[in-house]
């Protein structure tokens, strides 16, 4: 499985987020902002800092393609099944749909390798 180079187009929205977070401390120094407030527009920019980071994330891994088959330790061969499978995350960021290519016998059996699950080690269920 290959990781995919990082983009600037990937990379900016994380930098702007960045810039708004120095630029609301410094205007809430300069207007005598509450503590409170300041903390709650502190909290919706890093939310929005952490998705756009597990976007990155997401985005160079890819689809967790590892060719056309795949062999276990116990040297079973699986085939990658023809349609990416999606699955739903949720995380603390929010919920992400995850598009990714699975192997096994064939489609409409039994999924036997996800190597994108197996990586990030997800849990059974869908939240992080």
């Amino acid at each position: 499985m290959s990781i995919a180079q990082p983009t600037e187009l990937l990379q900016r929205p994380m930098q702007q987020t960045l810039a708004n977070l120095g630029t609301l401390v410094e205007d809430a120094a300069r207007q005598g902002m509450a503590i409170h407030e300041l903390e709650q527009g502190l909290w919706q920019e890093l939310l929005r800092l952490g998705r756009q980071c597990l976007n990155h994330f997401f985005a160079l891994l890819g689809d967790g393609d590892m060719g056309e088959t795949v062999g276990s330790d116990d040297g079973q061969q699986w085939h990658r099944l023809d349609e990416l499978h999606p699955r739903r995350y949720v995380s603390i960021f929010g919920t992400f749909q995850l598009l990714r290519v699975v192997y096994g016998s064939r489609e409409g059996q039994k999924i036997a390798f996800v190597p994108l699950d197996n990586r990030w080690q997800l849990p059974a269920s869908v939240y992080s």
